[in-house]
């Protein structure tokens, strides 16, 4: 009994000893690791962001998983850079992603995740991230379509596809001055809309009621999210819209991919009604050089190309070089809407009924152009 209570205490003086001495190890190495992580979020900063000589983080401590960092060259802002965490299916993933001013994507780095190994894990791979650089925070960013997918880790791809999707749509909702098209739904004549969007696991397409102006109901016509975590979604979203009558209500926790995909297919078919989005303006169209540029939009199917010629100050002429929409029903747009840009000389104009989908692309891809010349 004696020996046991002597081996005890000496048990406890070891452990009270090793317990002391990691506290003061830890004491000691803290500042040395705080001092390298904040170096490796600088140098991460500078590689996604190089025009950026400063960043000043932006709401930190706001969202627990989420901090942004707006990069400015002197005085002048030149974009942002996210660091975010999105459900993967080993577990999180930690992010970050580089914006510039005119809204390209510069680039995506994988800092930690608890992927698959030889699967999932690929989603560090140079060929798998670098799909992500040169895109646009407009683009659909769609697995299978825009990004090819890790074969046998189809989800993890998506994971990372529909996280930067999320936050590049962030960033250029509050830092690019782009903002969401505001929809009264008062002024909605009635009628039912139908309109699509990129959801987690492909298309998800919606038909809108409208009598009175109200919201009567929202209808998920087609949906290939995974069932079980989409239900919620699905069952909630179009509720909600219809309890608070409007399009941007908060999205399901755990179903967040569904949520942003049924509310922007909603946005989608309520498109032609929708104001310009606050702080959107336009281009001085006076202070542009003469010349010829280029831009692409996201049309019904798929991107569309422009080319406008500017001459002075005025936009002379505009072509719709490609496309991907249904003859017939786009024609009225690609006729109509560069028409309207150079009568009215301006990019926001009235879209075409009937052709909304096509319209805006060709006013975004106008947009597009005249910011590159700027």
């Amino acid at each position: 009994m004696r020996e046991a209570v002597r081996l005890s205490l000496i048990l406890m003086v070891i452990c009270a000893i090793t317990g002391a001495a990691l506290a003061v190890t830890y004491a000691q190495t803290r500042p040395i690791i705080e001092e390298r992580e904040a170096q490796a979020l600088e140098r991460s900063l500078q590689e996604l962001l190089p025009a950026a000589d400063r960043f000043e983080p932006q709401g930190e401590g706001e969202e627990e998983n989420k901090v942004y960092y707006r990069g400015y060259k002197g005085q002048e802002e030149v974009g942002a850079v996210a660091l975010f965490t999105q459900g993967g299916y080993g577990g999180d993933i930690r992010m970050m992603l580089g914006v510039e001013q005119s809204g390209k994507i510069t680039g995506l780095q994988i800092l930690e995740h608890s992927e698959t190994p030889g699967l999932g894990a690929r989603i560090t791979e140079d060929w798998f991230v670098s799909q992500f650089a040169g895109r646009n925070v407009n683009d659909q960013l769609a697995i299978g379509q825009d990004l090819d997918a890790i074969t046998g880790a189809t989800i993890s791809s998506r994971s990372v596809a529909g996280g930067v999707k999320l936050i590049a749509g962030e960033i250029n909702n509050e830092f690019l001055g782009a903002g969401r098209p505001g929809i009264d739904i008062s002024r909605v004549p009635n009628g039912t809309y139908q309109g699509e969007a990129q959801g987690f696991g492909g298309k998800t397409r919606v038909e809108v009621e409208v009598k009175d102006g109200r919201l009567v109901e929202v209808r998920i016509v087609e949906n290939h999210d995974t069932a079980g975590i989409s239900d919620a979604a699905i069952e909630r979203i179009p509720q909600r819209m219809v309890e608070e009558q409007r399009v941007e209500v908060d999205t399901v926790s755990g179903a967040t991919f569904s949520s942003q995909g049924i509310i922007e297919a909603v946005i989608n078919a309520l498109q032609e009604f929708a104001a310009p989005a606050e702080g959107g303006g336009g281009a001085d169209l006076s202070s542009l050089p003469d010349g010829t540029y280029t831009g692409s939009g996201m049309g019904f199917s798929g991107p569309l190309e422009v080319e406008v010629t500017v001459a002075g100050g005025k936009i002379t002429e505009i072509k719709v070089l490609s496309h991907s929409d249904s003859p017939g029903v786009s024609d009225a747009a690609i006729a109509k809407i560069p028409e309207r840009i150079i009568e009215e000389q301006q990019v926001e104009v009235d879209v075409v009924t009937g052709a909304s989908f096509t319209s805006r692309g060709i006013i975004e891809a106008v947009g597009d152009a005249l910011a590159g010349a700027q």
